[in-house]
């Protein structure tokens, strides 16, 4: 009698879960489709911009240059990924990689000071500080424009 029981049960909730899952599956059709994707992309985006910045507290570099360079690829005009980006590389020791992320910005000459410090850094770290000099001067330029 127990044993029967048992197996009711067991029937009742898969039938339960089963059409829970086929309502759940029709639900996702058509249009609500394109909410979903909306959603996780800037879910997959913030969760991306926590673990970079949770690596990078960490002094974890590398998974910190992965998470940038994704996020760069899903937001590639955003200055401050591009910049995090190039102070993650520059404390992995790879300053030639860091040093091409900041020349690829437009108009290098008027980014703000945040990135030509970041410039300067790159250049002292590959023993340039003649140039990190003459960047420092242009980053005081700009800022006493602005």
């Amino acid at each position: 009698m127990k044993a029967m029981q048992v197996s009711m049960r067991h029937l009742i909730l898969s039938l339960i879960f089963s059409t829970v899952l086929a309502a759940s599956t029709l639900g996702l059709a058509g249009c609500e489709t394109t909410k979903v994707k909306k959603n996780d992309d800037s879910v997959v985006t913030d969760t991306l911009y926590q673990a970079a910045f949770t690596a990078e507290q960490s002094n974890d570099y590398k998974s910190a240059i992965q998470y940038y360079q994704k996020l760069r690829m899903r937001v590639p005009d955003d200055l401050d990924i591009v910049l995090a980006l190039a102070r993650n590389l520059r404390y992995s020791g790879a300053e030639n990689q860091a040093v091409k992320v900041l020349e690829e910005l437009d108009s290098l000459e008027e980014q703000p000071s945040p990135v030509l410090l970041e410039y300067s850094k790159i250049k002292i770290a590959l023993g340039k500080s003649r140039e990190a000099i003459e960047w420092l001067y242009i980053a005081a330029a700009n800022d006493s424009q602005n």
